[in-house]
This record gives structure tokens, C-alpha cells and sequence, in this order.
């Protein structure tokens, strides 16, 4: 397989952890993208050495607060309001962290999270 061909592959199984973490069934996920829901368990499951590597330098400040909130067990509404920003701009952040921690939901990303902290 050529470096394109791999990368291409890497971003399609982020984007299928991205939608599973967002409540997305496997099913679902294996019709919308033609592969089976065994292989879809493999996906979402995998979990990647080098996110122990990872570190949380890369996660921007607003990302850091809204961490640390879903660490405190908080809803995006509820983050949202005491960050005071909508609870939808608290969903695009977690989006951002699951794809920058490698993590396949929220509460990977928190067990990452602390991991690296």
C-alpha cells in the first residue's frame, strides 16, 4: 500500500471513532460505509500505542477547560454554561479532542487525558 493509500485509511477510521463516539451504532456505521459491523468493532476499539506517547501540549486552552470539565462528569450543556459558550461549540471541542487524543469516545479521552497528564 502506497502512503496515500494508508493515510486515506487512517482518516476514514478517525472519522468512523469520531461518529461512534457521537452516539452513531455500528449497524449504521457499517452500511453507511460498506464494511462489516466486525470490522467496524475493530475500529472503534483499536487502541493505538502511540496515543500513550501523546502528550496534552497539543490541546488548545479552551480544549484543557472543556477536559477537565467532562472529567468532572459534566454534559456539554452544562460545560457550556459555565464556559459560556453553546453546547454545540462544546460538542465541535470534544470532536477536536477525540481526534487529538486518538480516543474513540469521551470517556477514552478522558482516561487519556490523565494518562498523559
Amino acid at each position: 500500500m502506497d502512503k496515500l493509500q494508508n493515510e486515506t485509511i487512517k482518516d476514514k477510521n478517525e472519522y468512523i471513532r469520531t461518529l461512534y463516539s457521537f452516539g452513531w451504532t455500528m449497524p449504521d456505521l457499517s452500511n453507511i460505509f460498506n464494511i462489516s459491523v466486525e470490522r467496524i468493532t475493530q475500529i472503534v476499539s483499536y487502541d493505538n500505542k502511540d496515543s500513550r506517547n501523546k502528550t496534552n501540549k497539543q490541546l488548545s486552552t479552551r480544549e484543557i477547560q472543556v477536559m477537565d470539565l467532562i472529567s468532572e462528569g459534566l454534559r456539554n450543556k452544562e460545560i457550556g454554561y459555565k464556559l459560556k459558550i453553546s453546547a454545540r461549540t462544546v460538542e465541535t471541542h470534544l470532536a477536536r479532542i477525540l481526534i487529538k487524543l486518538e480516543a474513540i469516545n469521551r470517556t477514552n479521552a478522558v482516561y487519556i487525558y490523565h494518562k498523559n497528564n
